[in-house]
């Protein structure tokens, strides 16, 4: 017997665990109508029934209670026979007299039954499989009937025994331990063949590789690996065909013919380098870009890479966010989850107003130097030329003309007075130019400034490393490593 608890490495349940985790932050952040949105995207990547029922009480807590009443509906359909079958109902049927009652009633506020409802708890998901399928699995003990064949999904709280057993293979048992928060629990089951006599036509297979831990699949890849290496099983004679995959490594692929009694031995080279796993997560970060080393690594979150091991660059961008850079030494067999929160960059309008004012002086000392000082100028010859003409005409009148004199003098001083004003308006002009380039250029600079200062709280991140657990794994025609851990 082999058994392993282990991350789910199947797509699609990956999927739906990192929209679950997602689900349940916003949850606890009070974010329901968010909450709902990532738990029917854990239900799209997995059409486990916990989900609905997740849906339904984020859309409780949200005060949609035709959505909430909807998915509590779906949920009793997909498992009539829940346990906790009469408390939803009674639950549906409050939320249907308060749906009715709204509409009658102008106050929107949840009635006092709505909120003598005891606080509804998410449920989790344990997922119990086994390699091959369709073995009979039952809870803390094996008197009863059985809880169902592999694989199973379902709700199951506390600690408990699990028994899984299969026609002609090793028993196998594991205990859940409860847990704090919801999740998703995956239990994987490999199982072995009793001992047989070789005129059951069995041969030995033994599987070892350069790099230890590697998966080993036999025939079918959809089924799930076999175990991991080094590796040994009794198997039909016959032609088999074996993969041998590691991440980060290519895929060892060999068709092998078993006889019987004989022992069959693979050495799979596999090409490539040790990984480990980089995990983003955060609040928006399904809108956002993770990037490593300068190159996009995910064009959405959250997502889960393989990394080689060594020291990157990670940065989570989003338009109209700051981005967060971090440095990262991502080490074998492990995993880091890389948690941010982005924060929206402030509004430029100090800047737009400072270059407004840039442009307004420059304009203003552009024309004064270019159209009034000119105009100034022109006056001010002008006048000069006319008191220069009286100058002259003064000089040829009589002496004996007193009229002729008194007129001039007049004409004088009209003249000096007009020059002199436009002296003084050409030099404001001139000074004014000076100074508004001057005022304009200060503006800019400021200008400069607001736009490109880091204005506000700086995003923030954090990581946590996790060791990938590798494990002794031995049991009947077996011996190898396994992967343990969980979220």
């Amino acid at each position: 017997m082999v058994l392993c608890t282990s991350l789910a490495h199947a797509d699609n349940l990956d999927d739906a665990r990192e929209a679950f985790n997602e689900a349940q932050l916003l949850y606890k952040q009070g974010k329901f109508k968010s909450a709902a949105k990532k738990f029917r995207d854990a239900y799209k990547a997995k059409a486990y029934p916990q989900f609905l029922f997740n849906i339904g009480a984020s859309y409780e807590r949200a005060n949609n209670y035709r959505a909430a009443v909807d998915y509590y509906g779906r949920y009793l359909d997909k498992v009539p026979d829940a346990k906790d079958k009469a408390q939803i109902k009674k639950r549906i049927a409050v939320l249907k007299e308060e749906i009715e009652r709204a509409k009658k009633s102008q106050d929107k506020a949840p009635s006092q039954k709505v909120k003598q409802l005891r606080a509804v708890k998410l449920q989790s998901v344990v997922v119990i499989r086994s390699t091959p399928p369709g073995a009979k699995i039952w809870l803390d003990s094996k008197k009863g009937p059985p809880l169902g064949l592999t694989p199973w999904e379902g709700n199951i709280q506390g600690r408990h025994v699990i028994y899984v057993e299969l026609e002609g293979h090793s028993p196998a048992q594991d205990v859940i331990e409860p847990s704090g928060s919801n999740r998703i629990r995956d239990v994987r089951f490999v199982l072995t063949r009793f001992e047989q006599k070789a005129e059951n036509y069995l041969g030995l297979l033994k599987v070892t590789s350069n790099v230890p831990g590697a998966q080993v699949f036999i025939d079918n890849k959809e089924a799930g690996a076999y175990g991991v290496t080094p590796f040994q099983k009794q198997i039909d004679e016959g032609k088999h065909k074996v993969w041998v995959t590691a991440p980060g490594y290519n895929t060892y692929e060999r068709e092998i013919d078993i006889a019987k009694t004989q022992v069959h031995s693979i050495h799979a080279t596999l090409e490539g380098s040790p990984v480990g796993y980089m995990n983003f997560r955060g609040a928006g970060i399904e809108f956002s870009k993770v990037w490593m080393d300068d190159e996009v690594i995910c064009e959405t979150g959250p997502c889960r890479v393989a990394v080689p091991e060594g020291k990157h660059k990670f940065k989570v961008s989003r338009k109209d966010y700051k981005s967060y850079s971090k440095n990262v030494t991502v080490r074998s067999a492990s995993e880091t989850r890389f948690t941010v929160g982005l924060v929206k960059k402030p509004g430029k309008a100090d800047a737009v107003v400072a270059w407004t004012l840039a442009a307004v002086f420059a304009g203003g000392a552009t024309y004064s130097w270019f159209k009034l000082k000119p105009q100034q100028e022109d006056r001010y010859n002008a006048a000069k030329i006319v008191s220069d003409n009286v100058d002259a005409l003064f000089n040829a009148c009589p002496n004996s003309d007193n009229d002729c004199r008194n007129a001039l003098r007049d004409q004088k001083e009209d003249a000096n007075s007009h020059k002199d004003e436009h002296n003084l308006k050409r030099k404001v002009a001139k000074w004014g130019a000076i100074a508004g380039w001057g005022a304009a250029g200060i503006s800019a600079a400021v200008a400069t400034y607001y736009t490109f200062r880091d204005k506000g709280e700086p995003s923030t991140g954090q990581t946590e490393t996790r060791a990938i657990k590798v494990k002794p794994l031995v049991g009947v025609n077996f011996g190898g490593l396994g992967v343990d851990g969980t979220f």
